[in-house]
């Protein structure tokens, strides 16, 4: 699958929701049976990866690239959530493209070589699913359940020098999206009438070994019955992919972790 149109169906399904929504809560009757949240967000993660290569014709052994990326090119986020008495629905759209210009790594062996690598990653990460509210009202303990749709693509460009102005040039591809069922569990709280606190934090796993996140936030409430809300928090986001044969196995595991700002609109 080309990830670049998956990334494009991806950001148009979540646009033409918030289009719907956006309709939806502009009648009366709709607005007073369901609650709507549209939050574009913004999230500046450091970024720790993990890319090892076993290519027999480079090396008898793994190649631990180990933190290769070490630059954010380009970023996008937004959730949606809607809310009727104690069940509800949710959507978070995240993408973010990577990458790094002549990380040096060295070949595993009696006598290592310095090799070079220039490495383009791109993530997009969609949560979809529903929640239940014990109290229908938003506020306490929330379950969250549904899939996290993973969509990754890899280029990797290797040199490897061979001695007397030789070297040898390896390229590595890796494009596919991942689909995983996921369960967690989230917390919201109130401090006076415009403040408030939420919590969450999930699992889930199928096509990868195992991703989760935790997330914190705090928020101000203003404006007409608190319609628009500001927020900042902390999120943390862990993914353990399975080993692709592409031909050689590229197995990548992605950490990314930062604080995050956003404002929440309400209706």
């Amino acid at each position: 699958m080309n990830a670049t149109a998956s990334i494009r169906r991806i950001v148009a399904a979540s646009l033409g929701l918030t289009a719907l929504v956006s309709l939806a809560a502009s009648t009366p009757a709709a607005a007073s049976d369901w609650q709507w949240n549209i939050t574009p967000y913004a999230w500046g993660p450091k970024v720790t990866t993990e890319v090892d290569v076993n290519d027999q014709q480079v090396a008898n052994q793994e190649i631990a690239l180990g933190d290769l990326i070490d630059a954010t090119d380009f970023s996008s986020q937004i959730d949606i959530a809607a809310r009727k008495g104690r069940n509800g629905a949710l959507l978070d759209v995240f993408f973010v493209n990577l990458g790094s210009d002549d990380a040096r790594f060295t070949l595993p062996g009696p006598a290592p070589i310095p090799a070079t690598a220039k490495t383009d990653l791109r993530l997009t990460i969609a949560e979809f699913g529903g929640t239940f509210n014990p109290r229908g009202d938003g506020q306490g303990v929330t379950l969250l359940y549904g899939v996290r749709a993973i969509d990754r693509s890899i280029d990797i460009d290797a040199t490897v020098p061979l001695g007397s102005g030789i070297a040898l040039h390896k390229s590595y591809e890796l494009s596919e999206t991942l689909y995983d069922a996921l369960l967690g569990v989230g917390y919201a709280g109130k401090i006076g009438d415009r403040w408030s606190w939420n919590l969450r934090a999930d699992a889930s796993t199928g096509d990868t070994d195992l991703t989760w996140e935790a997330e914190g936030d705090v928020g101000y409430s203003f404006g007409r019955d608190g319609r628009y809300t500001v927020l900042a928090g902390y999120r943390y986001f862990d993914a353990q992919f399975q080993k692709a044969d592409v031909p050689a196995e590229v197995d990548v595991d992605a950490t990314l972790q930062g604080f995050l700002g956003g404002l929440r609109i309400s209706f």
